[in-house]
């Protein structure tokens, strides 16, 4: 078997890509599970590794049989494809078309069908004439942000801190949150990673009366620093993206071995910033042209 790079994407795919259609025997036709276990692996066997499959085919049962395969292989061998935009629930108006609602709804059900915690390449099926360029290429770079394509079941809570004698308790300032006020923004018992321009010890002394302090976990300056990139600044003081991830992960062990293999590709690329500043001069390019998802 030969291998093509897919796009511009750097990543090797086989020249032949494994339809899967005709898995599953909905409406009276199509190859059972077992049936579809024979042709992946021979498939797989004759080098194979780009399969591609979809929301709607089977109704879903397609996505089940290769969720099943697959978590019983290498899953980082196999590039798997899906795609959205088909209706796959008749009671619900907003399970078909090309909008943001859909997608994530559609791509949340596709990563529990196919048992995985990323999909490789995700397809527009086809286009509805209704929903505009500019909102589904924003839905999808929010849909590919780090811990939510990782780690499609966690859920996380931004807050923006603008004042910050918020922190402090209503008897110690006249901007103080309640107790109650402050626990429904930060938990009683969830870890809070606080990403602070300044000190850490100021976010400490201002929360620790609080009731979810101890969980409270502040990354800020720490006075290291050179003459550098303005993004190496931050990955000296553990303020960058990549280390605020690890952050996350390794304070939840519920994660198990996803959080490892995310924990490695953070590292990975602040050893990749790092190689590439001192070659360059500049940060990555990825950092240099970043722009809010708005």
């Amino acid at each position: 078997m030969k291998y093509k790079l897919l796009g511009r994407s750097g990543l090797k795919v086989s020249e032949l890509c494994l339809g899967s259609m005709g898995f599953g025997t909905e409406a009276g036709w199509g190859a059972d599970k077992d049936a579809s276990f024979e042709i992946m692996d021979a498939f797989a066997n004759a080098g194979g590794n780009f399969i591609d499959t979809a929301n709607i085919y089977k109704l879903g049962t397609s996505e089940k049989i290769i969720g099943e395969y697959v978590s019983h292989h290498d899953r980082d061998y196999f590039v798997l494809a899906t795609k959205y935009s088909l209706k796959d629930n008749i009671t619900n108006p907003n399970a078909s078309g090309n909008n943001r609602k859909n997608m994530m709804r559609s791509v949340e059900e596709s990563l529990k069908r196919l048992k995985t915690d990323f999909i490789d390449l995700l397809y527009l099926h086809i286009w509805d004439d209704i929903t505009p360029i500019d909102e589904v290429l924003r839905a999808m770079d929010d849909l590919i942000s780090i811990l939510r394509s990782r780690l499609p079941d966690l859920r996380i809570r931004m807050v923006n801190v603008v004042d910050l004698m918020k922190l402090q308790p209503q008897t110690e300032h006249p901007h103080g949150l309640s107790d109650a006020g402050f626990d429904l923004l930060f938990t009683v018992d969830k870890p809070v990673i606080f990403a602070y321009h300044g000190y850490p010890w100021l976010i400490h002394r201002l929360t620790y009366r609080r009731t979810n302090h101890g969980n409270i976990h502040v990354r800020g300056y720490k006075e290291e620093g050179t003459i550098t990139t303005p993004f190496d600044m931050t990955v000296l003081n553990d303020m960058d993206r990549f280390h605020l991830v690890m952050d996350v992960v390794n304070r939840l062990p519920q994660l198990g071995q996803r959080a490892a293999y995310l924990n490695q590709e953070m590292q990975d690329m602040r050893i990749r910033h790092r190689n590439y500043i001192r070659e360059e001069g500049i940060d990555l390019p990825e950092v240099l042209d970043w722009k809010w998802s708005l």
